[in-house]
């Protein structure tokens, strides 16, 4: 769990962050396999007014997520869920393992190894890359929740987001790659009050996040 506060000298903005994470095991038995772990936590920040999310994945089901193979799809769907008394902005940030990895091709072939995300997802409508960047084997994606003109969406009190994607999954990994290896999908929630900032431009609603973190 993330959270934070910012308290400036005219005006106080209100954030808050929860965070799931998905263990993924990859164990050594011919194929890649995979062993999905969840948790999440949220916290109330008082100031003038309360911002308080939680992140859900309400089709999530850690059976589904043993014994995975190479592309095969397990449903994963973070959602935001505003449970407090302000207007929020929404930010989901996505941490993904990457590594040297060789594929199989469509048809089969060996694809060389190169440095990649090691699982995939479509992203759903609603919602916007705003950041991309790389840092200690994980590609960390920054989106926030938009409406059609671009500019970042209102959460209302008691209201929920589209889910970021509905499900994601293994790149087809050559059999004996990373077996053993401990990996782990980060999901991230981050809000800000609507109220004193701007006119809601992903990028500059996020600058005023990351300023405080």
């Amino acid at each position: 769990m993330k959270e934070w506060y910012e308290k400036r000298e005219r005006r106080a903005f209100l954030r808050n962050g929860v965070v799931v994470s998905a263990a993924v095991a990859i164990i050594a038995v011919g194929t890649a396999t995979a062993f999905f772990t969840d948790r999440d936590g949220v916290s109330n920040i008082f100031t003038v007014g309360n911002i308080d999310i939680s992140l859900e994945e309400p089709g999530w089901d850690p059976e589904k997520g043993k014994d995975m193979t190479p592309m095969e799809e397990v449903d994963k769907d973070p959602t935001v869920v505003n449970e407090g008394a302000n207007e929020a902005y929404v930010f989901v940030r996505v941490s993904v393992p990457r590594a040297l990895a060789a594929t199989a091709g469509q048809n089969g072939e060996y694809v060389k190894a190169e440095v990649q995300d090691l699982f995939r997802y479509d992203l759903n409508q609603g919602w916007t890359q705003v950041k991309s960047e790389t840092e200690d084997g994980k590609s960390i994606y920054t989106y926030g929740y938009t409406g059609d003109d671009g500019k970042m969406r209102s959460l209302a009190k008691a209201s929920r987001t589209e889910p970021v994607f509905d499900s994601v999954s293994l790149i087809n990994l050559i059999e004996g790659q990373l077996d053993g290896s401990q990996l782990t999908i980060e999901v991230e929630a981050l809000a800000i009050q609507t109220r004193d900032v701007g006119e809601g431009r992903p990028e500059e609603v996020l600058k005023l996040l990351e300023a405080g973190s």
